[in-house]
């Protein structure tokens, strides 16, 4: 009975001590952002089920100047959902713009970034037609695909919107897009913080065409695993590995302690009972 009740403390430890995890999103509001509503609204809410602390939201947008260059929060407990207000001056040209909100916060002892991409449009929405297709990896190389819906070829830049623990190389590349046709722009990344990891990330890509500023972004899940079954992977599945270890050593113990008791209460043929 001993036996059991280890167990069971057991598995109940392991359940607790792998349960804490923070899942933040961020969502950005799409109204146009002008003179008498100068302000774009970013909202987070954690689905996890433990609580996220010591907060710091960032924005980074061209096309304006953010008045409240960051916005603290102390904390955010699961299922709570926060909006805050970003004001914004000095309209540049009008149009829609790529950026980022990038939220700093910590679980416990440790320290996360989390990148939430969206595009902000200042006094006019505008929407391009020049877009990203698709974003692949390679190793430490992005390649992002373009496409031209238009008749006339424009120029563009093309830039990654990465976590503070990502660099590119280049920061930005300026291309022709050809009407009809597709491209491809790379980028070469630094190595990540963690090698056993995934990061969210986004291209944007950015024109100017009759007096209006155009954008559009597509996200990507960045993966950095080495191997298939590398330490950093192997290492999530040890606690499990010793507690099963742990509980086949109790078993055992149990069925030798069983058999023994039976040998005892029921001698076999030429043995004598012990008193």
């Amino acid at each position: 009975m001993k036996a059991i009740f280890a167990i069971a403390a057991l598995l109940l430890f392991l359940g607790v001590a792998g349960a804490g995890t923070v899942s933040i999103t961020g969502t950005c509001s799409t109204g146009a952002i002008n003179n008498a509503s100068n302000y774009a609204t970013f909202s987070l809410i954690n689905s996890g089920n433990q609580t996220a602390t010591g907060l710091l939201v960032l924005p980074k947008f061209g096309g304006a100047t953010a008045i409240n260059s960051s916005e603290p929060l102390q904390s955010l407990a699961p299922g709570q959902n926060v909006t805050m207000k970003f004001y914004f001056n000095n309209f540049s040209t009008p149009g829609s713009y790529a950026g980022s909100f990038t939220v700093a916060y910590a679980q416990g002892a440790s320290s996360f970034f989390a990148l939430f991409p969206c595009v902000l449009s200042f006094v006019n929405y505008t929407s391009g037609i020049v877009q990203i297709s698709a974003i692949n990896q390679s190793g430490n190389t992005i390649s992002v695909s373009l496409v031209n819906l238009g008749a006339i070829p424009y120029n563009v830049s093309v830039g990654m919107l990465l976590p503070p623990e990502f660099h590119a190389y280049p920061t930005n590349q300026s291309v022709t897009a050809q009407p009809g046709a597709a491209q491809e722009v790379r980028f070469s990344l630094s190595e990540p913080p963690i090698s056993q990891a995934s990061y969210t990330i986004a291209a944007a890509v950015s024109y100017n065409a009759n007096g209006m500023h155009y954008a559009s972004i597509k996200q990507f899940l960045l993966s950095f695993y080495k191997g298939a079954a590398g330490a950093g992977q192997l290492a999530q599945y040890l606690p499990y590995v010793a507690a099963l270890a742990v509980i086949l050593v109790i078993v055992s113990m149990m069925a030798f302690s069983i058999i023994r008791k039976r040998r005892r209460a029921h001698p076999a043929a030429g043995e004598s009972k012990n008193e």
